[in-house]
């Protein structure tokens, strides 16, 4: 409580020297006293504005699951700083900031990582997914040859050898993502647990697909129904 009673003494100075009558200095006086009092309760007076090379220094003794992604961003980035040639300071900031939901930031972090070392393949495919994030889900020319390039550099990544064919799929070209989908398969050792689920994630999309396909013809089916028993309301 001594910032108060100090507060209180420096406003009686203040209130003296400012105020022209009794009324005025009371009227500072007052004011200064609520201010102050304020202050000490909400601020923290004793405590200065610490420098941002102590606020790490705290975040680096806590709980990796109590930091939160910004805070983590930050000590992401001193690290850059001291070690400016080293990619993965700058993949781990793309990948925080995907979590969050910002591709082109992210984006940007990946191109920086692999400015610093283009031969670092981990960051081709969280690269290829910031693209299709920022295209809402379509995978582009662009992301499809990274995807291959991360595929070709590592064919244990099952997702940068599936999505490929995903372009080829959207695109209406289901030959040409199965065929890519069987070169990736016969890339990976044979019976891995890459390759079993390289199959399984394309068996449940053709599935999904049929699925989706009968139940279109069904209520094509149904609709064809109706009108042959209302014939008056085909108009």
């Amino acid at each position: 409580m001594l910032h108060i009673f100090i507060g209180i003494i420096v406003g009686l100075g203040l209130a003296y020297w400012v105020g022209n009558t009794w009324r005025m200095r009371a009227g500072v006086l007052i004011a200064m006293t609520i201010a102050v009092t304020c202050y000490g309760f909400i601020g923290s007076p004793s405590i200065g504005d610490r420098p941002l090379h102590q606020r790490l220094d705290e975040m680096r003794k806590m709980e990796p699951k109590d930091i939160s992604g910004d805070q983590w961003i930050a000590l992401l980035q001193q690290r850059a700083k001291v070690d400016p040639e080293d990619p993965q300071s700058h993949k781990f900031i793309g990948d925080i900031l995907m979590q969050q939901g910002k591709p082109d930031e992210a984006l940007r972090a990946y191109q920086s990582a692999l400015r610093r070392d283009p031969k670092f393949v981990d960051v081709l495919t969280p690269m290829a997914d910031a693209l299709v994030a920022q295209q809402g889900g379509r995978v582009t020319e662009q992301a499809q040859q990274i995807y291959i390039a991360a595929f070709s550099a590592n064919t244990a990544d099952v997702k940068a050898a599936f999505m490929p064919g995903m372009r080829f799929w959207l695109d209406g070209d289901r030959d040409g993502a199965r065929d890519w989908w069987a070169q990736a398969q016969s890339m990976m050792p044979e019976g891995s647990p890459e390759a079993m689920e390289l199959k399984s994630q394309v068996d449940l999309l053709q599935q999904a697909m049929a699925n989706v396909a009968r139940q279109k013809e069904e209520m094509t089916d149904d609709i064809a129904s109706e009108n042959e028993d209302n014939p008056s309301e085909k108009d």
